[in-house]
């Protein structure tokens, strides 16, 4: 494509695994479906980091529910504490990891 001379994006979405990705396409604010959004200018593009928290969204509503919170917890705090370190979170989004971390410590092992 970009030898053609179209326009080129390359959409990362680490914490995605290739079911979730496709699922995202369904969803405005998942990495598919924003890039979709976008492509048709009906969206702008979000900014670096957000398909990572909207992923800990989604898992922190299914850890809520009970499937394998444990799991989905562990799995936020590593999201979490990752953007943290590269300084993509907001100051709302850091009170998240300890209140991730208050949760997983109610859980049994």
């Amino acid at each position: 494509m970009k030898a053609a001379g179209k326009p080129v994006e390359l959409i990362v979405a680490p914490d995605y695994n290739h079911f979730e990705m496709g699922e995202s396409l369904n969803n405005p604010y998942g990495p598919n479906g924003r890039a979709a959004l976008a492509l048709m200018k009906l969206a702008p593009v979000a900014p670096r980091g957000a398909p990572q928290t909207d992923l800990v969204l989604c898992l922190n509503s299914l850890g809520q529910i009970g499937d394998e919170p444990r799991a989905r917890y562990e799995r936020i705090l590593t999201i979490m504490h990752n953007l943290e370190r590269e300084k993509k979170l907001t100051t709302e989004q850091i009170t998240w990891i300890a209140a991730a971390e208050r949760f997983l410590a109610t859980l049994p092992r």
